[in-house]
């Protein structure tokens, strides 16, 4: 990635969801260091992309990295004080990076399809045994089953 740039493609992707976010009240944006990130992001996506409606964008500071913030941070960028947001704790993506980190061993040298591939299977893998460990009904498990 270049020196500079590292925030260039989250920065796209973010512009492309909000793109088709349509009448969605409220697009909720959860990173660590989003009380730095959300002062430059604003000025970015209006000059890039002067189309996009970033009014419904909201800021917030995931659950567990909030206490090592300013208390202007917590405040502003907490998810305990974000309304609409019911009990998120903004962790999600870093929830399963115990059990895709060593899989980089194994598709370092793969090609980007293959290593998509091999990715999105262990994600479904994970999403399924969670679905079997939170009690999914008989009916849901034995349709995921046979569905390929």
């Amino acid at each position: 990635m270049q020196k500079g740039k590292k925030f260039l493609h989250g920065d796209y992707a973010l512009a492309g969801a909000l793109k088709f976010a349509g009448s969605v009240p409220q697009v909720v944006h959860s990173y660590d260091m989003n009380c730095q990130y959300c002062r430059k992001i604003k000025a970015y996506l209006k000059a890039c992309f002067p189309n996009l409606n970033i009014s419904i964008l909201k800021y917030v500071i995931p659950k567990w990295h909030t206490s090592t913030h300013r208390d202007e941070c917590q405040f502003l960028h907490s998810l305990y004080y974000t309304p609409g947001v019911g009990n998120l704790d903004g962790e999600a993506p870093e929830r399963n990076w115990s059990q895709l980190g060593p899989l980089s061993m194994s598709t370092r040298e793969m090609n980007l399809a293959h290593r998509h591939k091999i990715l999105e299977d262990h994600m479904n893998d994970i999403n399924f045994s969670n679905l079997v460990a939170h009690g999914a009904s008989a009916d849901l498990l034995s349709y995921l089953m046979l569905v390929p």
